[in-house]
């Protein structure tokens, strides 16, 4: 980490500012109960929680702590080293106004989203430029009879609308220098820790440990740690212009996995587990998606097994192609030249089923395709994907822009949780996306049918693989997904 440290020491992460800037959050990661007794979290499960304090420049993690899930944000907060004149970005849950008070009293700065019931009053209030999404720069006094003793001295809070998202954002700080709007951009930027958190959880799988005490888990994330550092460091040392977590995802490290079963490394195996597949539904008369499932840009690997799937079941009315999965950091004109690419040696064999096109941000930015469409074309639908727990409203507004311009939407993935496929479930959300997916009749699939030891996963992990499930081997996010199922077919 200080290795790092010091080759990212002048790297530009969006901003020119004097002040280190850290993002400080935790996520959860999900452990069986009944081998992980020393890490409850909740009355049912286990979990650890991974306490990450990120450096901005370059995204190196500068302070880790691993407890058992229950240990609050605030308990490792309070422990945190500070650094003099630094910038500290977090999320309202780490509000702790002690704690905060000691921010100022050391000489450093926080920026923290403020709670709705927030009790102050207004000193006095600054101009702000409406065209820029700010709607208010406050100097503001606490009045809570606690919070007022806490922090007795002046806040500085600004609020800002977004209006992509649809969502106003309230942010405390005790920065009076910095501009209101280079406040809620520093509060934008911490977006690349969640980024940290998903590639430490999705692609190094911590989620199968070598054993179950609390020093193997430890040891088996700090590995996961190390690998990402490595990386960091190989990427300035060899000046490679891509982004850290592009050369990640291109890496395509799976610790502790087998990775030789993919279709790019045995493509022999790969087409016999999708024909088994694809055969199976076929013959009970379902729709099947076949699935080129990259985040990376494969064209010629691509087109090879897309013309050896058109060739074999274009025929068939069931098969529909899905020709990219969530492209991550490429833009849009790059997915789009691409899909051309890929639809153009479909449809030389299958001149009509369904393909299925992606777009950037692991399908969530639908309103470039909006700008932009494939033309030429029919039978083209485009993919947008959600996870309830992290994708709110904006998604949908988002969505219902791109169809009122029309843009044909298949939800090819979805569930009710984080966008990590962890975490706690969101039924609130979940069923106001269901909602409003029946309401405009688009087509949705739930991920995922599988066993491992995440929120995601719909089946404990001693469920046979040849089905005939019993209720106590399907988890809430399984029993929840059937139901879905099941009504929407009764409402039909």
């Amino acid at each position: 980490i200080q290795k790092a440290r010091q080759l990212y020491a002048d790297e530009d992460f969006g901003m020119t500012l004097e002040n280190t800037v850290y993002a400080l959050d935790a996520t959860v990661i999900d452990l069986c109960l009944s081998l992980f007794p020393w890490a409850q979290f909740r009355t049912h499960k286990s979990a650890v929680k991974l306490h990450t304090l990120m450096d901005l420049k370059g995204a190196i993690p500068t302070f880790i702590r691993i407890t058992s899930g229950s240990v609050h944000e605030t308990t490792v907060f309070r422990d945190m080293p500070l650094e003099t004149a630094a910038i500290y970005v977090m999320d309202k849950g780490y509000t702790d106004f002690a704690t905060l008070y000691n921010f100022s009293k050391n000489n450093c700065f926080f920026i923290i989203r403020a709670k709705n019931n927030l009790a102050c009053y207004r000193k006095f209030s600054r101009p702000v430029d409406k065209t820029t999404g700010l709607r208010s720069d406050q100097t503001i006094k606490l009045t809570g009879l606690k919070t007022s003793m806490l922090y007795p001295i002046p806040l500085r809070r600004i609020t800002f609308r977004d209006e992509e998202q649809q969502r106003t954002f309230v942010f405390l700080t005790n920065h009076f220098q910095l501009d209101a709007l280079t406040i809620c951009q520093l509060y934008k930027l911490r977006w690349q820790i969640e980024l940290f958190f998903k590639w430490i959880k999705q692609h190094l799988r911590i989620k199968s440990f070598f054993g179950t005490s609390i020093n193997a888990v430890k040891t088996q994330v700090w590995i996961a740690i190390s690998v990402y550092v490595l990386v960091a460091i190989i990427k300035k040392e060899l000046k490679l212009e891509r982004s850290l977590h592009e050369i990640l995802q291109i890496i395509s490290i799976l610790l502790f996995e087998k990775t030789d079963d993919s279709y790019l490394q045995n493509p022999e195996f790969g087409i016999k587990s999708v024909t088994s597949v694809v055969d199976g539904a076929i013959k009970q008369g379902l729709y099947v998606i076949i699935d080129f499932h990259s985040h990376k840009i494969h064209t010629e690997e691509a087109k090879k097994f897309f013309t050896l799937i058109a060739e074999k079941y274009g025929k068939y009315p069931n098969v529909i192609y899905e020709i990219f999965n969530e492209p991550d950091y490429y833009t849009w004109p790059e997915v789009k030249a691409y899909s051309e690419e890929l639809i153009k040696t479909i449809r030389a064999i299958d001149p009509d089923n369904i393909i299925l096109v992606g777009s950037p941000h692991w399908d969530q930015d639908i309103h470039l395709v909006a700008e932009d469409p494939i033309a030429g074309q029919t039978n083209l639908m485009y993919t947008m994907h959600f996870y309830a727990g992290t994708h709110k409203q904006w998604l949908r507004d988002r969505t219902d822009a791109a169809m009122a311009k029309g843009i044909p939407i298949f939800v090819s993935e979805c569930a009710g949780m984080e966008a990590t496929g962890d975490g706690p479930l969101d039924p609130a959300e979940w069923n106001a996306y269901l909602t409003w997916m029946e309401d405009r009749k688009i087509s949705w699939v739930v991920w995922s049918l599988s066993d491992k030891n995440e929120t995601c996963s719909m089946l404990l992990p001693r469920a046979e693989s040849t089905g005939g499930w019993t209720d106590e081997l399907i988890k809430p996010w399984g029993k929840i997904s059937r139901e879905a199922i099941r009504n929407g077919n009764l409402r039909k």
